[in-house]
């Protein structure tokens, strides 16, 4: 290469040398190490197409070569790797086994005289510190480029904030005087994994609470606002909630910081903007509370970020796997919001109740993109494999070591404690009734059941992931039949055999035990009959035709062990969050859907803190359908357990063998 210019670390040349070295090296079989924007500026001067060669690797800096027998760590495609001479392996120094290095990357990646290991991140944290002793032990040295370098300060930064929170998570209590907050009374009325989470909140501006339902997590996030709020470096919380859990947030804020003043607008349209226009122009508020819903309204938004912007401000994510959808418009309105808020802080028991890529959407609004990057389709091609002939976005599975990468991303800012962990509660016994179909209900349900199964059969290749959704959606109209007839026709009489069984639990619970019960079911209808059935003994509605302000007076009178309400019928979708039903002991499932997160979250309105006894969960099946979906939410319970469930590697639906099993006598 005549015209080429050297200097200490990098090689100019003449755009007339790169179509001769390119070309060459692919012939010859040379390996050339070339960063990425030069890769394109070879391609475009020698013609070639921009596609890589079988023997070119793209870095992230040139990397000067030292001693044959000195590794190498660099960058590749963003990812550390470790380049060790064959010469020095042999030297056995330093031995790969002890470093923690598995067998080299694919045959691709080997040169004569070398062999690479891919680092991995999150394997890197613990590799690096045995790797620097192994080669202070001997005479060779690690040439380090310099994006590897900052890569290797990045993963430092990463320990440290892992080492915080796994001090956190393993601690026991914080004694109050521990606490940097003159409000002692506060402190000392806390539980004790509130006042750890109080302690850990300081670290961060930015932050996840996972802890299971029912711990406390509002409170928490109050306590640390009156401690920003203390100190001067906060004059705002802006709460954002599901519709359900917004008087709960005014009820513990009235009760533990009274002298606070505090805006839940009204949901009809002109007042609620006048009172965020008020809010704007000088009325003083500590709390202003909104359901997602209004965040997202044209009129509301702007006006939500004038005040955020015009405020040092805490914006709090309640119940946030609700934002989990990167294209909803809930998602792109607090895109908007987040980055003017000085302090975020998300809270959910169930981060993940469909898989690991329910994640992506609530860190990018604590973050901006920091750790899991701007694109969520980008980061989705990188932890799971993609595309079928329908979408090329479908997963096919999720790659565990991607997903593990992710997690311990996560991890750095989330504290997630189980309600075992930390409090002593009751046992939870769970519990399954079969009950049998008889007569004309039996008869409805095997017509269905037969349409199900001719709709399972039809379908052939791809055609199932396709549509997975309107099939689940189908099959729920055999849980219906089996739950109550009436839900799909009308004009059917009898008793369904639920609503039999259900008799005998009822009686046994509350006419003879004179304890109170839950009884949850997803449909309307059967509220509306339950409550004509049940009108004698006490019996409330609790869905989401009963207005706000009543459904608190029912919940306080349920809670109220001398009042005479002793039956709630709840509808998951809209008990599921927000309240606390500590005064029953049993509930009842008479059906179920295939959303995990109605199903954990309305477990946990029971077994919470408060509970004194027992709680008995009972489910009943009526057909093979109820059974398979006890067991696909089980799955996705376990799942949850792990933390973000990490543990999956495919999708959480069942296959398309499970529910033709399932429609299969």
């Amino acid at each position: 290469l005549p015209n080429a210019q050297f200097s200490r670390d990098e090689i100019t040349l003449s755009d007339s040398d790169c179509a001769e070295l390119l070309l060459s090296s692919t012939l010859n079989g040379i390996r050339l190490w070339l960063t990425e924007s030069s890769y394109t500026h070879l391609s475009q001067m020698s013609g070639i197409p921009n596609e890589r060669t079988p023997r070119t690797s793209i870095i992230q800096s040139l990397v000067i070569f030292g001693s044959p027998n000195s590794p190498i760590l660099l960058t590749i495609r963003s990812r550390l790797v470790l380049m060790i001479t064959k010469e020095l392996l042999k030297q056995a120094a330093p031995k790969p086994s002890l470093l923690g290095l598995k067998s080299p990357v694919s045959a691709s990646w080997l040169l004569p005289n070398h062999l690479f290991y891919s680092l991995h991140n999150s394997k890197a944290l613990t590799l690096l510190p045995r790797l620097s002793k192994a080669l202070a032990s001997n005479s060779s040295k690690l040439l380090i480029s310099a994006e590897a370098q900052t890569q290797i300060e990045e993963l430092q930064s990463r320990a440290e904030l892992i080492q915080l929170r796994d001090r956190y998570q393993n601690l026991t209590d914080i004694p109050p005087d521990q606490i940097e907050f003159s409000d002692k009374e506060t402190l000392e009325r806390l539980f004790p994994h509130q006042r750890i989470a109080l302690a850990w909140l300081r670290h961060h501006k930015a932050a996840f609470i996972g802890d299971d339902m029912g711990l406390g997590k509002t409170l928490t996030v109050l306590a640390h606002y009156a401690q920003l709020k203390e100190r001067g470096e906060a004059d705002l919380l802006i709460v954002i909630s599901p519709t359900s859990l917004t008087r709960n947030w005014l009820r513990e804020q009235a009760r533990w910081f009274p002298k606070w003043s505090s805006l839940l607008p009204a949901s009809a349209k002109g007042l609620r903007e006048q009172q965020l226009e008020d809010a704007i122009n000088g009325q003083t508020n500590d709390l202003l509370i909104l359901n997602y819903e209004s965040a997202r309204i044209e009129s509301v938004l702007p006006l939500l970020c004038q005040i955020a912007s015009e405020h040092r401000a805490v914006l709090c994510l309640d119940e946030s796997q609700r934002v989990k959808n990167s294209q909803s418009q809930t998602f792109k309105a607090l895109k908007k919001l987040a980055p003017l808020c000085r302090y975020r802080y998300l809270l959910s028991g169930t981060p993940t109740p469909k898989d690991i890529s329910d994640i992506w959407a609530q860190i990018f609004l604590l973050d901006q993109g920091e750790r899991l990057g701007k694109d969520f389709y980008r980061w989705l091609a990188q932890v799971a494999e993609l595309g079928n002939r329908y979408s090329e976005f479908a997963v096919k599975r999720f790659i565990p070591e991607e997903v593990e990468e992710t997690v311990q991303r996560v991890r750095e800012i989330l504290l997630r404690r189980r309600k075992e962990e930390v409090v002593q509660l009751p046992e939870k016994l769970f519990s399954t009734r079969d009950i049998e179909l008889k007569g004309e209900q039996l008869e409805r349900y095997e017509e269905i059941r037969e349409q199900l199964l001719m709709r399972m059969t039809s379908l052939k290749g791809d055609s199932y992931h396709r549509e997975i959704r309107s099939v689940l959606e189908e099959y729920l109209r055999a849980v219906q039949v089996a739950s109550n007839p009436r839900l799909i026709d009308p004009l059917w009489r009898g008793d369904p055999a639920k609503f039999l069984e259900l008799d005998e639990i009822v009686r046994e619970v509350v006419s003879e035990q004179q304890q109170k019960i839950v009884i949850w079911t997803n449909y309307l209808k059967n509220t509306e009959e339950l409550c004509s059935r049940y009108e004698k003994l006490g019996i409330a509605p609790f869905s989401g035709l009963v207005s706000p302000s009543d459904r608190a007076e029912i919940i306080q009178k349920f809670q109220d062990p001398l009042d005479p309400l002793r039956i709630l019928v709840a509808l998951p979708a809209a008990g599921g969050v927000g309240i606390t039903l500590t005064a029953a002991q049993t509930a009842v499932y008479l059906d179920r859907t295939w959303n995990a997160e109605h199903w954990l979250q309305s477990i946990d309105r029971i077994h919470r803190i408060g509970q004194c006894g027992c709680v008995n969960i009972i489910a009943l099946n009526g057909c093979p359908i109820d059974e398979l979906i006890e067991r696909n939410l089980k799955k996705k319970e376990l799942a949850q357990a792990q933390l973000l469930g990490d543990n999956q590697e495919t999708s959480n639906w069942p296959s398309a063998e499970e529910l033709i099993r399932a429609v299969t006598r």
